[in-house]
C-alpha cells in the first residue's frame, strides 16, 4: 500500500478516517486507525470520500467530487470540518482526485490541469497564480507534488520545465524518480499521511531562526 493518502485526513488534531470507493480498498482506513493507535479516529459517516480529494488551507477545506468521493461523503465531511469551511470542486470524467488536477504549493502559488475541473474555480480559489499542466505532464501525474515546507516541494524528476518555472519561483524543489509508481495512479503526495500540521509562519520561523 503506497497510496495512504486516501484512507484518512487529519483536520486539526482529529483522525477522519475515509470510505473508500472501491471495495478492494475498503479495508485500508482501519489498519491505518490501528498502526496510529492509541490515537482516536472518528469515520465518515455516509457515502465515499477519499484522502486525496481532500485539499486543507487554515481556513477551508476543497474536496473533489468525481470519481471517488460523491456528494453524500462531502456532506458527511462537512459535520466533521470544525471550523474550516467546506467546499466542493467538481472534477471531470476520467480524473481520480482532485491532487491530480490542483494542487496549492503556497497560498498564492498552484499547478493545475485546467480541463480537469468540471465547472470552474470555487471563488477563494481565483485570486491563486495557477501554473498550468500539460495533457502529457498530466498524464504523468505532475500535479501530484507534496509541500514539505513554505518554499520546498518534492516533485516527480521528470518534470524539467516544471521544475524551472518553480525554482524561478524561489521554490527549492526536490526531484524523485516516479516513473514506475505512476503507472498505477498516484504520485508523491499520494505517498503521504501528514499528522501533524504546522502553520506556515512557525515553520518559517523554525527554518530561519526568526
Amino acid at each position: 500500500q503506497f497510496n495512504v493518502r486516501d484512507a484518512a485526513i487529519v483536520i486539526e488534531s482529529r483522525l477522519v478516517l475515509a470510505r473508500m470507493a472501491r471495495a478492494e480498498r475498503a479495508g485500508e482506513p482501519a489498519i491505518v486507525a490501528a498502526a496510529l493507535a492509541p490515537t482516536s479516529a472518528v469515520a465518515v459517516s455516509g457515502g465515499t470520500l477519499e484522502g486525496g480529494d481532500l485539499m486543507l488551507t487554515p481556513t477551508e477545506i476543497f474536496v473533489g467530487l468525481g470519481e471517488r468521493t460523491n456528494e453524500a461523503g462531502y456532506e458527511s465531511l462537512s459535520v466533521l470540518a470544525q471550523d474550516r469551511r467546506v467546499t466542493a470542486v467538481r472534477l471531470t470524467g476520467g480524473t481520480l482526485h482532485l491532487d491530480v488536477a490542483l494542487n496549492l504549493l503556497s497560498p498564492h502559488i498552484g499547478v493545475i490541469h485546467r480541463s480537469s475541473i468540471a465547472n470552474g474555480l470555487p471563488e477563494s480559489l481565483r485570486a491563486v497564480e495557477w501554473i498550468e499542466v500539460t495533457d502529457d505532464e498530466f498524464a504523468e501525474q505532475a500535479v501530484n507534488m507534496l509541500v514539505v515546507d513554505p518554499d520546498t516541494v518534492i516533485m516527480d524528476a521528470r518534470h524539467e520545465r516544471l521544475r524551472s518555472d518553480l525554482t524561478t519561483r524561489g521554490f527549492r524543489c526536490l526531484p524523485v524518480e516516479l516513473d514506475e509508481i505512476t503507472k498505477v495512479g498516484g504520485g508523491v503526495r499520494c505517498m503521504t499521511l501528514p499528522l501533524v500540521r504546522v502553520r506556515a509562519q512557525d515553520a518559517f520561523n523554525h527554518r530561519y531562526g526568526t
